[in-house]
């Protein structure tokens, strides 16, 4: 798994240095693989872009409502042992 910039765009490979970096611990791994599906799984606060550009919210029809941000807190709450 590797880490960097998502904004590889013309103008900024060719004007600028795009850093990309190997993760090599295996929590870290985990964590981060986590933390993306729980992105990715956001049903509250999450937009979708559409190819015309316009952002549209998912169905919420017949799923539990996850925030995603507020998991990720939670996780790393949890692990830390930490009160929310």
């Amino acid at each position: 798994m590797f880490c960097g910039s998502a904004d590889w765009m013309n103008r900024n490979i060719y004007h600028r240095i795009e850093v990309c970096f190997p993760i090599a611990d295996h929590q870290i791994k985990t964590d981060l693989k986590t933390i993306l599906q729980l992105q990715l799984s956001d049903n509250e606060q999450a937009v979708q872009i559409t190819s015309g550009a316009f952002n549209v919210r998912p169905n919420k029809i017949g799923v539990s409502k996850l925030r995603s941000q507020e998991a990720i807190y939670s996780m790393f709450s949890i692990k830390t042992k930490t009160p929310l």
